[in-house]
């Protein structure tokens, strides 16, 4: 008996040595589950002993020790050695729940919360960047471990499970519930880079949790970082809690992509088709819902959506002129697991009065420093006027607009300086149009960061496509500038896709100054979006995102009369075409400014009726292409 208590104390003391957990610590969270537990968790956590930025240069080279040599310590994405007598750039300070996802810059508590800081290797963290988490890309040439693409980052297997924990630790500690901290969600969907304080892919993120177990050298990590902050994670002291909050022993969330709306501008006669990609990677899908109102985060109207194997769809009823519609998916599997789509919103159109058209927004120069100003482009039209008023509006957080610009114009190019502004300070601003009908119209949320002038990416500038406006017959030359400020340029890559593709890479080579690439030649309709990456010696990179659409050639050859016959015309209500073979590849109408107005793809038919209700009164090209001929005529809609 005397044996068996010295065995236990002994177990016991081995046990407290090992986790240190103090006693009674997580008392509260006791037999708590879901929203419970997660909310009794952060009142443990919260109102921790702020550090500052600076601090964690010293706090992270002890956290991160090498276990195998204490002279050293460990990169958290290389897991690479490194001596403790390094400093910037060898290394530097990783936040894992990037800082802009939030806004929170590096500021206490969450931008020096060293629990989900890490030492990276500083171009490796570059390429980083604030992309979400998520399995697949590329393997990066450094990195090796680590996989990559345009919008998601995979760690290497070892430091799965750490990245995971660590993002479970912000979503608990961070509630928004004191001014001036945000208030951080994960979601199961990458987010893009945005400034809102969510983060994706949850789904993804308790996979990893599940195949990296804690070890030693998080525990340890845990143990460091409570020595000076006074607060715990409690996803490496406790691993269950995970499951017990966010579900993942097991059952996979339903996946909701694609979420698309048709009319893409709705009139007040319009009803409108919501349709998304729904999957369960585990099991089925039982329910999606299409949850919907008029103001942002309510949703009182509930319809059922139907299915065609994984595309789902339901239909909002028609809504007055000027109001915005606020919308959700809901998708539940046979497990009862739940998600819910970000929400989506669209405003309903004025018939009688086309609303201003803004588009093509860039900035100059896209990696400004504190001495720059910062030029704002874009191209403003009116269908049915003219633009009466033009403006910027800015301001140093997002949402919040205190500043005013007006821009001038040189023909439909509109543009206004934005002042220089302090190092690492991020602008958002927005370009509003009015017309001289009153209608008005304002662009989505744009951001850049003031630059330090230590870490510069590349600029891309001057870019110009070659023909302007391309169409069906042009192989598209894309020409740019690149230059790096603190540095040279290493490479320039051309990266483009079809909205149906994946990205395709591309070299541009450089002659005279600039560099050059082509897109080939795509069909008529097609939108083509690219990017410029340019990527200095450190591996640093400055991006240029645009797109064009293909247009009509000029030169239509190869009619033939007698092979289509279009009636009638004038046309009012509807438009017959037949031809003498059984197939009609594609119909395209374009309106006088050479948009297409409709696109008809694969009729299995020699004869086809358009339906003309939605189009508005003009002349109009239409081109049918069947069995290889082309046919353009002259349309007058009544």
């Amino acid at each position: 008996m005397k044996k068996l208590l010295l065995t236990m104390l002994s177990a016991f003391i081995l046990h407290f040595a090992y986790t240190q957990i103090p006693l009674g610590y997580y008392d509260d969270a006791s037999g708590l589950t879901g929203d419970d537990l997660k909310s009794a968790l952060h009142n443990i956590i919260d109102d921790h002993t702020e550090k500052s930025y600076g601090d964690l240069w010293d706090i992270l080279k002890e956290s991160d020790e090498d276990p195998d040599n204490s002279s050293n310590f460990i990169l958290i994405y290389t897991g690479r050695s490194i001596s403790n007598t390094s400093g910037y750039p060898d290394f530097n300070r990783e936040h894992v729940w990037a800082k802009s996802h939030g806004d929170f810059g590096n500021n206490p508590p969450a931008g020096t919360d060293a629990h989900h800081i890490r030492p990276s290797d500083v171009s490796v963290n570059s390429d980083r960047g604030n992309k979400d988490f998520d399995n697949g890309g590329t393997q990066h040439s450094e990195a090796t471990g680590c996989y990559w693409d345009f919008d998601s980052w995979e760690p290497r297997d070892a430091v799965k499970g750490d990245v995971a924990r660590m993002m479970f630790y912000m979503a608990v500690r961070y509630e928004g519930d004191v001014s001036g901290e945000p208030d951080l969600e994960l979601v199961d969907y990458i987010t893009g880079s945005t400034s809102s304080p969510i983060f994706g892919k949850l789904n993804t993120l308790l996979e990893w949790h599940n195949e990296d177990p804690v070890d030693d050298f998080e525990r340890n990590r845990n143990e460091v970082v409570y020595s000076y902050q006074n607060n715990r994670n409690p996803f490496i002291d406790h691993p269950e809690y995970v499951a017990e909050i966010w579900g993942g022993s097991g059952n996979s969330l339903p996946s909701i992509v694609s979420v698309n709306y048709t009319p893409s501008n709705p009139t007040s006669t319009d009803e409108v088709t919501i349709s998304a990609t729904i999957t369960d990677a585990d099991g089925t899908i039982s329910s999606a819902k299409l949850k919907w109102g008029t103001s942002t985060g309510t949703y009182p109207n509930e319809v059922t959506m139907t299915n065609s194997s994984d595309i789902y769809s339901g239909t909002i009823s028609s809504q007055n002129e000027g109001t915005t519609v606020y919308f959700i998916i809901e998708a539940t599997d046979n497990e009862s697991g739940v998600n819910q789509s970000s929400e989506q919103s669209y405003t309903i159109q004025n018939i009688s009065n086309e609303l201003p058209l803004i588009s093509n927004i860039n900035y100059s120069p896209t990696n400004p420093e504190s001495t720059d100003d910062v030029e704002v482009f874009a191209t403003m039209t009116d269908p049915d006027g003219t633009i009466s008023m033009a403006k910027v509006k800015w301001g140093t957080s997002t949402g919040n607009y205190s500043n005013e610009l007006s821009m001038s114009n040189s023909g439909d190019t509109y543009s206004a300086e934005i002042p220089s502004q302090p190092d690492e300070t991020t602008v958002y601003f927005i370009v509003y149009a009015e017309d001289n009908e009153s209608g008005s119209n304002s662009s989505s949320e744009y951001s850049y960061t003031v630059s330090d002038p230590e870490n510069q990416v590349p600029v891309v500038s001057d870019v110009n496509l070659d023909p302007q406006t391309p169409t069906q017959d042009d192989n598209v030359i894309i020409s740019c500038r690149a230059s790096d400020s603190d540095g040279s340029v290493a490479s320039v890559i051309l990266k483009w896709k079809l909205e149906s593709t994946s990205y395709t890479d591309i070299s541009m080579n450089f002659s005279g100054g600039k560099y050059y690439g082509q897109i080939t030649k795509q069909d008529v309709g097609e939108t083509v979006t690219y990017s410029i990456v340019a990527e200095d010696e450190m591996g640093l990179q400055g991006t240029y995102n645009d797109s064009y659409q293909v247009s009509q050639s000029s030169n239509i050859s190869d009619i033939n009369q007698k092979l289509i016959k279009v009636y009638p015309n004038p046309a009012k209500e509807f438009l017959n075409i037949e031809t003498q073979v059984d197939k009609i590849d594609f119909i395209l109408l374009y309106n006088a400014l050479g948009e297409i107005v409709l696109k008809i793809n694969d009729i299995d038919n020699n004869k086809y009726t358009i339906s003309l209700g939605k189009i508005k009164t003009g002349i109009y090209i239409l081109q049918v292409v069947s069995d290889d001929k082309t046919h353009a005529q002259k349309i007058m809609i009544k």
